[in-house]
């Protein structure tokens, strides 16, 4: 005999539960320069960290971080392995950012391209972009690792949100925010 208390994993409101956020990401290449990466990694390695942050909140298996040091490099890697998000900073030593971004989309048209960027001088001109900008999100580093639980999340957000709100009836906060600064700090206390 059953117990009165389980769940019937045929029942759709279980299946519904459990189909929720089918996009997750589990790989992410970060793009830098060996200065840059050196920076993000002063207090300790970015996959602990980032471990460390999605065990605290209870979260399912953080994803792995892989570093290239060029825009070469990090092509290289994606054709022998597969990635769910880019992370590049402003700095590549072979190539503009923009012109590695539109490599990206040319060759994996829907892989997220995320710029993290140091200080908003990097920023000078990226809100200028056009429709052309291969930029899926910009970010800016805070010196807080929960910086990229909010990038993953955020990137899993826009891409779920569809699905998870018409078949599941989640419920969205709806952010509008222009500032890179405000929302890079303010969607880190909000993810958490």
């Amino acid at each position: 005999m059953k117990p009165s208390h389980s769940v019937d994993i045929q029942s759709s409101w279980y299946r519904k539960l459990h189909d929720l956020m089918p996009y997750r990401i589990r790989e992410v290449l970060l793009v830098s320069s060996p200065y840059d990466a050196f920076t993000l990694e002063q207090d300790g390695r970015l996959t602990e960290r980032l471990f460390a942050r999605y065990s605290e909140l209870n979260l399912s298996s953080a994803p792995r971080i892989t570093h290239a040091s060029s825009g070469s490099k990090a092509m290289e890697i994606m054709a022998r392995r597969r990635f769910d998000l880019v992370i590049t900073m402003v700095r590549l030593e072979d190539m503009d950012v923009y012109a590695f971004g539109r490599e990206i989309k040319k060759q994996f048209p829907n892989m997220p391209v995320v710029l993290l960027a140091f200080t908003e001088a990097e920023l000078v001109g990226v809100s200028e972009q056009n429709d052309t900008n291969p930029l899926d999100r910009v970010f800016l580093w805070t010196g807080d690792t929960r910086i990229l639980l909010s990038i993953i999340k955020q990137i899993e957000d826009t891409r779920n949100a569809p699905y998870d709100t018409s078949k599941g009836g989640v419920r969205v906060i709806l952010v509008v925010e222009d500032s890179i600064r405000r929302y890079s700090i303010f969607l880190s206390q909000l993810y958490e």
